[in-house]
């Protein structure tokens, strides 16, 4: 009984075969990681903006006296004392962690929301940073666009966003002024053309 062996020639092809399959693969396989992330990084905004939803129905109120209004009703700008972790511990329903003018925000300790892999305080994208939020500070429903307004986000015609809370993420690249790859929690268009996000109708 003759055994066939391989040639060196038949080795190498072989090689080659499966070295191209595998560069075929390896963008197939990073766009499909990509658009997991992102999907989780939406998922974990809507989670956010649920608990945010969901402290307005207990208090009334969403937790205005966080975010600074100033004059000409700028929105969503966090005060100079509240931090993004002791936000997130709020909505955790960490006890006494976060107070505005000597009042708890969240007075009754509850929990919106769970504590992300143990830490309390944490709540950050698919890529380590943490989520920005834009809300309706001074509780008229709409959140003017002279104010934080996302990069790369285009403005609505009246310059205003009839709405009371965005959260965006810088994606994986993890810089906000590099545009194309940010994640926010409202349904957006990318606009080749223009280079810029366009809220979805």
């Amino acid at each position: 009984m003759n055994k066939h062996s391989f040639t060196l020639t038949e080795l190498l092809i072989a090689i080659g075969i499966i070295v191209i399959l595998a560069a075929m693969a390896i963008p197939v396989t990073a766009g499909a990681i990509k658009k997991a992330e992102t999907a989780k990084a939406q998922a974990e905004m809507s989670a956010l903006v649920t608990a945010l939803k969901n402290f307005e129905s207990t208090y009334g109120t969403l937790p205005l006296k966080c975010f600074t209004v100033g004059s000409g009703d700028i929105d969503g700008t966090f005060k100079s004392d509240v931090t993004y972790e002791k936000f997130i511990k709020m909505l955790q329903g960490v006890q006494d962690v976060l107070t505005v003018d000597s009042k708890k925000i969240n007075p009754r300790n509850v929990k919106f929301m769970d504590v992300q892999e143990n830490t309390e305080g944490q709540y950050t994208d698919p890529w380590d940073n943490d989520y920005k939020i834009l809300i309706d500070a001074n509780g008229d429903g709409k959140i003017k666009t002279d104010s934080d307004w996302p990069k790369g986000l285009d403005k609505p015609s009246d310059n205003t966003f009839r709405g009371s809370i965005i959260i965006y993420s810088a994606g994986p690249d993890g810089d906000f002024d590099k545009i194309e790859d940010n994640v926010y929690s409202i349904p957006v268009t990318w606009d080749k053309g223009e280079k810029t996000w366009l809220i979805s109708k």
